[in-house]
């Protein structure tokens, strides 16, 4: 009898073998098949090569030596110096058990290293592994359980899978795939943005190790779906980036973006899930007209940084990463990846760039010039201007609000943050307390409160206005951006305690002033660091001062380092004075200028300034022969040529220009930027639906 029921069982499993096999030649008979594990296996080797490479952010390397990890794991599988009950929000110590695995399946895979193949290695990874799923962690901040620690988990394993049993494979992937649901990608609700590139990886590696060609359509697919410019969060039509909300985080979230946006095109290259063109047109926008205007060389522009500007150390292997894909991937315009990919590395003998760049969906300008760049964030009532958030960013409530960054060598900010007098940002219109400066957790306090906040742009000038509101400060400021001055006025200013900050940065060299910088009444001129400040009399006292600054990481960020740092500053601004009513002030820039030279120029020999009143602010350049205007109302303005009289009959920037014979005049904000040309002279009449010139005398 045991005889036949073994023979029965031999039989059963001889069929279930044969329909297995059967099966399988049906399905490798199907080309689609045959294709799909063909593209999931070259999407396997590429991100094994990529993982062997070890090209890592610094959140993830490990300080351990290889031999250390082996010899201090404990029997059951973890370490006993890692705090795996801590439920810290940006920093969850219990990830650098998945960072220590990466680095020990690094170095048993890579060829070149000691460790390559070690017997030992290979079973402290394996034990670690089995001990994370056996316990599996949980952070109080979902990043770490969604994003964070699956991305980790899918480099060791796509290392580590020819020695991973079935079981260790399908409780990882488990954990890989948290955020995945049956018709989007999970992040506290609809994953957007950077976030669902992120998830969409780690499905990536699951799909892979189960082999799971249906999971890797949909990876490709939701990726490519996000790739659009959109006015949601994403790469907005300006070619800014906004996550969390209507806020510039081209260079937090947003560089993150570009990196994982063109390692998919990278992985998908030569497949059948290859991107299409416009997608990848989409992405060169991004990175060219994008990212690579809010660059100077290695400087990458703070306000787009978000929380990001709070951590030590500022990294730009995934941006250089991305261009050298791209380089491959969109061979049309390789010369321009090229290019960005030389000034981002620091290579100064790349022609840098030259022109203006208005990002009207951030409310950001940003002037280049050969010598230097300049930057200017402000905040509407239809933009954030940051935020703070995880115990990050903690000082960092007046950025975006009217301040700028002026940069020639690219080092007068580094790393100043901990140190910064955070009241006294250049540009900044605030008033000086001593409270706590307050905190805009997630965006909270962040969003501006007027509306009329608006450029102009012609490509190679441009021109500022903010009807200006915060903490019960009121001003109308303007900024005018020519080539060799950068205008600011104000007027209207009402406050109390308030301080104009013009410069506050790392101190280099001597600083000369013409004797009148504390006097009151008085016309000044200050010069450092290659820069030449012009401020006009206002009867308000100029704050100059180059003295020792002290601070910590920790003092702007909970998790960065304690340790105190010292740095000596310059700051330069305009003490307005407690009870502020109706002042105003206006100083101009003159950056790339030597001292020599500065202590020859004169301000009126090149910057006239026509209007900076309630109505009006309007600065004429002399030797450009061009006008920059702002209306807040309707109103009217002489133009330096043949007593002409505009009459702007609503809110608006004109950028206008004298060309030989004509008027080149741009005109916009708050409706669609326009052009006119206008023949010039002493009889000229125009008249619009926006403005009219006619000669003075005529009117």
């Amino acid at each position: 009898m045991n005889h036949i029921i073994e023979s029965d069982r031999k039989n059963k499993t001889a069929i279930m073998r044969l329909m297995i096999l059967t099966a399988c030649l049906l399905l490798t008979a199907i080309p689609g098949y045959n294709q799909g594990m063909q593209d999931l296996q070259s999407i396997k080797v590429k991100l094994y090569r990529l993982s062997t490479e070890a090209k890592y952010p610094e959140e993830y390397v490990t300080g351990k030596r290889t031999e250390d990890l082996i010899s201090n794991m404990k029997p059951d599988g973890n370490w006993p110096d890692i705090n795996y009950q801590d439920k810290s929000d940006a920093t969850w110590l219990p990830a650098e058990h998945w960072v220590r695995l990466l680095k020990l399946a690094v170095s048993y895979r890579n060829a070149n290293s000691t460790f390559y193949g070690n017997s030992a290695v290979r079973n402290t990874i394996i034990k670690g592994i089995g001990w994370w799923l056996a316990n599996t962690p949980e952070a109080k901040n979902y990043w770490w359980n969604a994003i964070g620690v699956p991305g980790y988990m899918g480099e060791v394993y796509i290392l580590m899978e020819k020695e991973l049993s079935d079981s260790l494979k399908i409780k990882g992937a488990a954990l890989m795939k948290l955020s995945v649901k049956p018709t989007y990608y999970d992040y506290h609700g609809v994953a957007t943005g950077q976030n669902l590139l992120w998830e969409a990886s780690a499905h990536l590696y699951a799909s892979c190790i189960l082999n799971d060609i249906e999971g890797i359509k949909r990876v490709f697919k939701y990726v490519a779906d996000e790739i659009v410019i959109t006015d949601k969060e994403g790469i907005q039509p300006d070619f800014s980036f906004y996550q969390h909300g209507q806020q510039n985080y081209a260079f937090g979230y947003g560089k993150g973006f570009s990196t994982s946006g063109v390692r998919f095109f990278y992985l998908a290259n030569q497949t059948a899930f290859q991107f299409s063109q416009d997608k990848i047109d989409i992405m060169a926008h991004y990175l060219l007209d994008g990212q690579q205007w809010m660059t100077r060389y290695g400087y990458l522009e703070y306000t787009a940084m978000g929380r990001e500007i709070s951590r030590k150390g500022i990294n730009r292997s995934g941006i250089l990463i991305a261009l050298q894909w791209m380089m491959e991937i969109d061979p049309a315009k390789k010369q321009q990846y090229q290019d960005f990919y030389e000034r981002l590395s620091g290579n100064t003998t790349i022609p840098a760039l030259v022109g203006n760049r208005y990002f009207w969906r951030s409310d950001l300008m940003v002037h280049q010039r050969k010598d230097y760049y300049f930057s200017l964030k402000t905040t509407s009532n239809r933009t954030l201007s940051g935020e703070s958030g995880n115990n990050e960013n903690l000082k960092g409530f007046y950025q975006g609000n009217g301040t700028y960054y002026l940069v020639q060598s690219g080092n007068e900010y580094k790393e100043i943050f901990p140190i910064f007098n955070w009241r006294q940002l250049p540009g900044i219109l605030a008033p000086q307390l001593s409270t706590p400066i307050p905190l805009f957790n997630w965006g909270s306090g962040a969003r501006g409160a007027t509306a009329f906040v608006y450029g102009i742009s012609d490509s190679l000038y441009g021109c500022y206005a903010y009807d200006y509101q915060k903490e019960q400060v009121t001003a109308r400021r303007a900024w005018f951006l020519f080539d060799h001055e950068l205008v600011c006025l104000a007027n209207s200013i009402k406050g109390d305690s308030l301080y104009q900050g013009i410069n506050q940065c790392l101190l280099n060299g001597a600083v000369w002033n013409d004797g009148n910088a504390v006097l009151k009444g008085h016309s000044q001129k200050v010069f450092h660091d290659s820069v030449g400040y012009c401020i006009l009399a206002s009867g308000n006292p100029v704050v100059l001062k180059t003295d020792i600054h002290s601070g910590s990481w920790k003092d702007i960020n909970q998790t960065g380092t304690t340790g105190q740092i010292e740095k000596k500053v310059f700051t330069l601004g305009i003490d307005l004075g407690p009870a502020v009513k109706d002042a105003s002030l206006a100083y101009a820039i003159v950056p790339a200028v030597s001292l020599a030279a500065f202590k020859n120029y004169t301000l009126s020999d090149h910057i006239f300034i026509l209007q900076n009143n309630h109505q009006v602010q309007a600065v004429y350049q002399k030797d450009l022969q061009q006008v920059q205007a702002v209306f807040y109302k309707d109103s009217t303005l002489v133009l330096p040529w043949y007593q002409l009289q505009l009459t702007m009959k609503q809110q608006g920037l004109l950028l206008i220009k004298k060309e030989g014979n004509t008027l080149v005049i741009d005109y916009g904000a708050p409706f669609p930027q326009k052009r006119v040309v206008l023949h010039l002279d002493s009889k000229l009449i125009f008249d619009n639906a926006v403005f009219a010139i006619a000669p003075v005398t005529a009117l």
